[in-house]
């Protein structure tokens, strides 16, 4: 039954997205963000071994599809329905949630231009934890960020520790989008698989 469900859901997902997703612009876009979801899940893993860890930004104009892709990355870790993501967060609740979330990948969707989101990317690179009153809060995973441009502009400190993955604005079939989201449910099912494979 597993094996069933694997093997139907790989083409729920992939047919959609290559709708969505025309073109090498797009749908290499998609195929990144998975592959860094999958990595998240090893996160503990991987910062342990290599002592850094990039974060994700999907950037393009407003439309162009990074929400969607950002949420199929999400959905491999069972996120679904807005979970695992945030708008607006103070500096001490993210780095409760990346404290807390063990690897489970997180989004912060199209956040302010800010000085201490430079410095939030530069420790979470590195994995270092936010010391406040005696309280440490060490990140246990990593963050996509949406956003309209390039986090951290021209600062080569903070560009050089994030995974910049733009994304085009074509046009989109409306009903693809919903049989994209409708699969992300199906999604987590596909963790061990997607890990094999990637």
């Amino acid at each position: 039954m597993r094996q069933k469900h694997e093997q139907f859901t790989i083409p729920i997902l992939a047919n959609p997205l290559t709708i969505i997703m025309t073109g090498d612009s797009q749908i290499a876009p998609a195929i990144i963000t998975l592959g860094w979801a999958v990595a998240c899940l090893h996160f503990q893993e991987i910062i342990k071994v290599e002592k850094r860890f990039p974060l994700l930004n999907l950037f393009g104009d407003p439309g162009c599809g990074k929400t969607i892709m950002a949420e199929n990355g999400l959905s491999l870790a069972g996120f679904v329905q807005g979970a695992g993501s945030f708008c607006k967060v103070t500096e001490s609740a993210l780095y409760e949630h990346l404290k807390l979330s063990g690897s489970l990948p997180l989004l912060w969707d199209d956040p302010d231009k800010s000085p201490w989101l430079d410095t939030l990317i530069q420790r979470l690179y590195n994995g270092k934890p936010r010391m406040v009153r005696g309280n440490s809060q060490l990140p246990h995973t990593s963050l996509m960020i949406t956003s309209n441009h390039v986090i951290g502009d021209a600062k080569p400190a903070t560009l050089s520790r994030i995974l910049r993955v733009r994304s085009k604005t074509v046009g989109k079939d409306q009903s693809a989008i919903a049989r994209i989201e409708s699969s992300n449910p199906m999604m987590s099912g596909l963790t061990k698989k997607s890990t094999l494979m990637g």
